[in-house]
């Protein structure tokens, strides 16, 4: 199984999507997929949601394969993800820091019990 995959899937299961995590699983979906997804939805979490889940993909791929890791596709989309959920919010690094460290926990928390990519 892709890390990407497995990573985005288990952030969204861990912050109760279990549905969704399955179609993630399912169907592959790339961090761009899930991102555009979260464009259509009414909840007033829906960027921060989108930013865990493609931050938690990211950090699950450096985890399982950390040579040659990029996850600049993966902040941009997070980052996109929380302008449209806090257009003016300046300090964006530190909330993309505090998503990031919550997707971190998650992504290593999951791969204990659900058998994802070893976490370092």
């Amino acid at each position: 199984m892709d890390a990407t995959v497995a990573g985005c899937a288990a952030a969204a299961s861990g912050i109760g999507y279990p549905h969704f995590a399955a179609l993630i699983l399912a169907e592959r979906m790339t961090p761009e997929h899930i991102a555009r997804l979260f464009t259509l939805s009414a909840s007033k979490q829906a960027g921060r949601n989108a930013a865990l889940i493609v931050l938690a993909g990211a950090i699950s791929r450096y985890r399982a394969e950390p040579v040659g890791w990029c996850g600049d596709v993966e902040r941009k989309l997070a980052r996109e993800a929380l302008a449209r959920e806090h257009p003016n919010l300046i300090d964006f690094d530190g909330l993309l820091n505090e998503i990031s460290a919550k997707a971190a926990r998650l992504v290593k928390g999951c791969s204990k019990r659900e058998g994802l990519p070893a976490v370092a």
